[in-house]
């Protein structure tokens, strides 16, 4: 996606450039929501005794990314101009994701797991029903106090 941002410089209708423009930063954001959504489940995931301290890691780098990233750009553009700017940086991530793809190993189910339907895998399943009696419970352990409150008394 980057490297086609770097295809616009050869452009020259208006219109073309704005559509373009707009359709590929349509997938750029796209593309951005999947990675973080994948760096924070992959980081509670693997991580759960320091979720804490890795989600944090995560910000943190979201953090040096968003700063350094545009003083990088502009140094990029400023020695290569527009087109290669996107060419070096796309070509940069492709590398990126060549190499996590072979160094990453990829977390499955364990050979328990393997002939078990997913309503059985997932054990907070709850059913409608269930909730319902939930609420109802809660409703019996609460109480109104003088002022108005509802109080839930579970102590």
């Amino acid at each position: 996606c980057f490297c086609l941002f770097g295809m616009i410089d050869d452009m020259t209708n208006p219109w073309w450039i704005i559509g373009f423009s707009l359709v590929l930063r349509f997938f750029q954001g796209m593309s951005s929501a999947f990675v973080q959504t994948t760096c924070y489940s992959i980081a509670a995931n693997d991580f759960p005794e320091k979720r804490e301290q890795i989600v944090g890691l995560v910000e943190a780098m979201t953090g040096i990314g968003c700063i350094a990233g545009p003083v990088l750009g502009s140094a990029l553009y400023q020695f290569l101009g527009f087109k290669s700017t996107f060419l070096v940086y796309g070509s940069f991530l492709i590398f990126i994701a060549i190499i996590i793809k072979l160094n990453v190993t990829q977390k499955g189910l364990s050979d328990d797991y393997s002939n078990v339907s997913m309503s059985e895998q997932v054990p907070w399943e709850t059913s409608i029903n269930e909730w319902d009696e939930i609420d109802q419970e809660r409703d019996e352990e609460s109480k109104v106090t003088d002022m108005g409150w509802k109080v839930i008394d579970r102590w």
